[in-house]
């Protein structure tokens, strides 16, 4: 997710160009509206960063699915590694 993720989510269907620091919106027929802050927009960001790190640090669904085939120890050796990147990084509340 980034900056412009982040405000489509604040600021629902309008267009917003990123332009250096600052947030312009888009000369459309969107409905004018104020730019989110830089604070409304870091909370988002913070929000939905734990999927994109959570997702990059799971085991691929490759060795996934043959733990899950495999069963026994290596099933539960793939649940603690799963278990320990959702304790890593956590959802936010």
């Amino acid at each position: 997710m980034d900056i412009l993720d982040a405000v489509r989510i604040l600021r629902p269907g309008t267009c917003w160009n990123l332009r250096g620091d600052r947030l312009e919106q888009a000369n459309d027929d969107s409905p004018r509206v104020d730019p989110p802050t830089w604070e409304e927009i870091q909370a988002v960001l913070n929000k939905h960063s734990y999927k994109e790190l959570r997702r990059s640090a799971y085991p691929s669904i490759g060795d996934q699915l043959d733990a899950l085939w495999k069963g026994g120890d290596a099933l539960a050796d793939m649940q603690a590694k799963i278990m320990a990147v959702k304790a890593q990084f956590p959802k936010p509340e």
